[in-house]
């Protein structure tokens, strides 16, 4: 399948200000790999933390989740026949995310390259191993699932 990654973005359903992937560098029927840059003005710096600002955990999750397994569920999707109207009638739902690991924490500026590689893609049901880079150096890891649903 030719694989058109703007696409792809596009059909990502978060929208600024909670979305948190700038660009989608590659995607095979087993992988995703992203990207973001944490804005120094994102609106939640301010509180977390005054004056050492540090990127929240749950939102590191969530970028795993809009950067990594959306964009590979609706590649999958796509690679399923399905064409992009079908493809936006569904709604990946967050499900659960485990063994998350924080191993260093990601600061306003820094570009996050964000790898998820498939588990389980049945019925539905999407579940990736997300791993999390800043500067090559892993910075979070987590697995997470969710589902493909018709709005």
């Amino acid at each position: 399948m030719e694989i058109d990654y703007k696409k792809i973005l596009e059909l990502i359903p978060q929208q600024k200000p909670f979305r948190f992937v700038d660009e989608i560098l590659n995607i095979t029927d087993k992988s995703a790999h992203a990207r973001y840059t944490f804005k120094h003005d994102e609106f939640f710096y301010e509180g977390h933390f005054p004056g050492n600002p540090i990127t929240p955990g749950v939102i590191l999750i969530e970028t795993a989740a809009q950067a990594g397994t959306i964009p590979l569920g609706l590649y999958l999707l796509m690679a399923s026949g399905k064409n992009e109207d079908e493809v936006k009638s569904y709604l990946t739902l967050f499900s659960e995310c485990k063994h998350a690991e924080f191993l260093k924490p990601v600061l306003p500026g820094k570009i996050v390259d964000i790898k998820s590689d498939l588990i389980v893609w049945k019925r539905g049901k999407l579940e990736t191993k997300t791993t999390m880079y800043v500067d090559e150096q892993e910075v979070a890891n987590m697995i997470i699932s969710g589902y493909m649903v018709k709005k």
